[in-house]
């Protein structure tokens, strides 16, 4: 069968639940309603960046874009910097906001302003092969790069990757993510999914513990908590009082198996760890309180010829080369064998970052740490940082125990608190800024 040459904006009956807001349910012809208004507000040509922390703003943000045939740009973070960076290239886009601190001269719309109370029934057709997104990379392993998607890529994706980590639900799910939509794990679990899928989504995007709770006890069960193994441990360890929830996703960083056990003892709930990239969105997953192995989601197809691995699927444009040395089993799980970014050679001594990081977390007296290759160091030097009670000589001589000392960080970094970005992730950038700052 010929492929459609346009795709609808949702497919779900126009009086279901789309989602809650302040606690009041938004019906999927509300939400359409919002989408026609917006539409008729923003400029008719160019790009617009959505800087909208309320989820159901982004959502009618996006939706109004596609009726308009608008990209929108969705940056790394709300801040000014990252605003004027991915405008480059770009006349003069829109920003949308709704009270982020904005850069100065380009155009702007509200979002917090009143669209009246209209429904609609007309659900908008979107010209499949629109560019409708251009998202960028958090540089967790260098510069960030741009990843670009037309509306069929995002329509048919979700049909891969939603169901599979919502499979086994009931027919309508509440759902309250800790993760920003700009990101691609957002943008497919929280934004794609409730358009194609029965999802009732929370508009706020909670981080205190608290705030999750009351949240998640606004949404219809069976209760989906997406967050990442950065929140999820803050919400491990706090005192507040969670309703029912039954499956949590996480993604941005592997979970090991002990967290995961301890957090499905803490919600009563599957926890699905998700892995994936922005170029692909996500590709495997797997409970890993009880199964180590991802299991690729179905539809994916992967090859590795001389330590690269190209990922392909019916709803990417071409084979994607990702960063992940990957293997696929006969079974259908994924083998991970390497990663181009982790794999280091200082002074002829061959390491692993992530072993390296692994091995600094283990320390005594030591919360969290990461070892990292900063790009500005010559002689390629590593350099570490950690959070904990423990002093840098004491951590230093744990780590010239294990490992060749062409491999010890140096700087080894005491820190308050490492700068993990919204979605729990470690900028190479924010990293290396630890090291100017010391250094200066």
């Amino acid at each position: 069968m010929a492929e459609r040459s346009t795709l609808p904006l949702l497919d779900r009956p126009l009086d279901g639940v789309f989602a809650v807001r302040d606690g009041e349910p938004v019906t999927v012809a509300r939400f359409l309603g919002d989408v026609h208004a917006l539409a008729e507000r923003i400029p008719q040509r160019g790009a617009v960046i959505n800087l909208a922390r309320d989820r159901y703003r982004f959502q009618v943000a996006f939706a109004a874009a596609l009726c308009r045939g608008l990209c929108t740009l969705l940056p790394p973070n709300d801040t000014v910097g990252a605003q004027l960076s991915v405008s480059e290239g770009h006349d003069s886009p829109t920003l949308l906001h709704d009270g982020a601190e904005l850069a100065a001269g380009m155009p702007a719309y509200d979002l917090r302003q009143d669209l009246g109370t209209k429904v609609s029934t007309k659900v908008p057709q979107i010209e499949a092969d629109t560019v409708v997104s251009r998202s960028f990379t958090s540089g967790s392993t260098g510069a960030g790069s741009e990843v670009v998607r037309r509306w069929r890529t995002h329509f048919h994706g979700v049909e891969l990757n939603a169901t599979t980590y919502l499979a086994g639900l009931a027919e309508t799910s509440g759902m309250v993510a800790t993760v920003p939509a700009q990101h691609m794990y957002g943008m497919e679990v929280t934004v794609m999914a409730p358009l194609r899928l029965p999802v009732v989504i929370a508009s706020s995007r909670p981080l205190y513990p608290a705030d999750v709770a009351t949240a998640l006890a606004q949404v219809p069960t069976p209760r989906v908590m997406v967050s990442t193994p950065l929140h999820l441990k803050a919400m491990l360890g706090s005192q507040a009082r969670f309703p029912a929830i039954q499956r949590v996703i996480s993604a941005t960083a592997p979970l090991d198996a002990a967290l995961a056990s301890q957090l499905e003892e803490r919600f009563g709930a599957q926890l699905i760890d998700v892995y994936g990239c922005s170029e692909t969105g996500c590709l495997a997953t797997r409970r890993v309180a009880v199964e180590p192995r991802w299991r690729a989601i179905p539809g994916f197809r992967f090859h590795t010829r001389n330590g690269e691995t190209r990922v392909s699927a019916d709803h990417l444009p071409g084979p994607v080369i990702v960063q992940d040395q990957l293997r696929m089993d006969d079974d259908g799980h994924l083998h991970f064998e390497g990663r181009s970014a982790d794999l280091v050679n200082v002074a002829g001594k061959r390491g692993s970052l992530a072993a390296l990081t692994a091995l600094l977390k283990q320390a005594p007296g030591v919360e969290d740490g990461v070892i990292f290759l900063p790009r500005t160091r010559a002689g390629g030097r590593l350099a570490g940082a950690y959070s904990g009670e423990a002093a840098p000589a004491t951590v230093h001589a744990y780590l010239a125990g294990h490992v060749d000392a062409a491999l010890l960080p140096r700087p080894l970094l005491r820190v308050g608190a490492l700068p993990y970005n919204d979605t729990g992730k470690l900028p190479l950038g924010a990293l290396e800024q630890l090291l100017e700052r010391r250094e200066t």
